[in-house]
């Protein structure tokens, strides 16, 4: 995952104080507490959460994984004003649980819209950031950016 940051942002992807063999707690690996700054012609800022658990793979083996227990990616305009997120919280009651997607007040849309949970599938980070650089003119940091989003994708793939 900080190979894909590493394509738009100088910023590196924080832990929580991640336990060890047998901790259930949720842990989160964040990019900032606010957006990171993007390059490029529209002053884009890249927000990121990652939530995970450390899960032994079988009972009684000794390999140990992070396993996802939810996420938000959010792209705020220049004036810190939110244009789009997507989110999934499989664990939090009483909000839906299923992948989606906000669009927020930074996209222009209409405040009942902006309420609206949008469906989705699960979003890979490589995904937004492909979707920064092609779409939406971030400048990519690094000349190898496709290579270098298909290695992410293809290690996620092998999992």
């Amino acid at each position: 995952m900080q190979r894909a940051v590493s394509c738009v942002a100088r910023a590196a992807l924080i832990t929580s104080s991640a336990g060890y063999e047998g901790d259930r707690e949720v842990h989160a690996l964040t990019l900032g507490a606010i957006a990171v700054p993007l390059s490029g012609r529209n002053r884009l800022g890249l927000l990121v959460r990652i939530c995970y658990q450390i899960v032994q793979a079988e009972p009684m083996a000794a390999e140990w994984f992070a396993a996802p227990t939810g996420y938000t990616r959010a792209i705020e305009d220049g004036g810190g004003h939110e244009t789009v997120a997507w989110h999934w919280h499989p664990r939090a009651r009483g909000q839906i649980e299923e992948p989606h997607r906000h669009l927020g007040a930074g996209s222009g849309a209409s405040a009942e819209l902006a309420k609206r949970h949008l469906p989705t599938g699960r979003l890979a980070l490589s995904g937004v950031v492909r979707y920064l650089i092609r779409d939406l003119g971030v400048r990519p940091l690094r000349a190898d950016w496709e290579q270098a989003l298909a290695t992410v994708e293809a290690a996620a793939a092998n999992r």
